[in-house]
């Protein structure tokens, strides 16, 4: 069973959840973890804890109780270096990775991570798991203003090529005398 737990400085956590699941338009089987940035460490590594400990004992995606043995954890933090990512990187539970730097296209992946663990079970490593968010995550990082300046010059580069004609290679395949076969190649012009 993969457990995953959102942990971030309030109202992050439940704002990403809820955007996610807006999207998704089904809830997300993780524990939430809020804090204010007041809110004492040991008060957050109890949370923390409890959260796992949580996971040991229901699996509210499948509705059945687990034993630890079976229990994966990912912890997705705020960022790194943060108090959430330190208390997070303390806990003691042995399959337990932590990621760094959540955002909305990471906790979308969530989702389709938790999808396809149910359809292939015991299919990822919980290493493989961490990296293919990760990978999720900053596939939905785009700088957006270059890219649609790069579209629109494409744009503009194709109709101004469409205009010319273009020079293609011709393959010319001769048969010679001896029956061996020379390809030849001439340039012509062929209008689009």
């Amino acid at each position: 069973m993969l457990g995953v737990i959102l942990c971030c400085q309030n109202p992050l956590a439940q704002a990403l959840k809820s955007a996610a699941e807006s999207i998704l338009k089904q809830p997300l089987p993780l524990a939430l973890v809020d804090y204010e940035q007041d809110t004492e460490n040991a008060d957050i590594y109890r949370k923390l804890s409890e959260a796992v400990n949580g996971f040991s004992k229901h699996d509210p995606s499948t509705n059945q109780t687990n034993e630890i043995e079976n229990l994966e954890v990912i912890v997705l933090c705020d960022y790194f270096g943060g108090k959430a990512t330190t208390l997070a990187l303390s806990l003691t539970h042995q399959e337990l990775e932590v990621l760094a730097g959540v955002n909305l296209s990471m906790l979308l992946a969530v989702g389709q991570l938790l999808q396809f663990l149910k359809d292939h079970p015991q299919n990822m490593s919980l290493t493989d798991k961490v990296r293919w968010l990760k990978l999720k995550a900053e596939e939905g990082l785009t700088f957006s203003s270059i890219y649609l300046r790069q579209k629109e010059k494409n744009q503009q580069s194709q109709q101004q090529t469409s205009a010319q004609p273009t020079i293609q290679p011709e393959a010319i395949i001769e048969i010679k005398t001896d029956h061996s076969l020379e390809l030849k190649t001439e340039m012509t012009s062929k209008p689009d």
